[in-house]
């Protein structure tokens, strides 16, 4: 199920939330894709943010993307997806 929140005043779109995972910082700050799971994850408890950090860098940064961009184009055949891990045919 999606969450719910007025997308307009984040300046989002439905399409942008069905194409990638957004993060809305406390500073309402909006990241998407694997920059919003690194945001995440430097808001989580210890140890997360050290993961979130590493993420971050420029070279890990780019396989991070790469790996999110795959696992979501997969996510529906991916071990212990359901089928609600599938999006609707376009």
């Amino acid at each position: 199920p999606w969450q719910r929140t007025d997308l307009p005043q984040f300046n989002l779109t439905p399409e942008e939330c069905t194409q990638a995972v957004q993060f809305i910082d406390a500073d309402r700050r909006v990241t998407s894709g694997s920059r919003a799971v690194m945001a995440m994850l430097r808001t989580a408890p210890v140890p997360w943010p050290v993961a979130g950090a590493i993420g971050d860098l420029p070279g890990v940064a780019w396989v991070a993307d790469r790996t999110y961009r795959w696992i979501a184009a997969n996510r529906d055949k991916l071990p212990g997806s359901t089928p609600a891990c599938a999006l609707p045919a376009a």
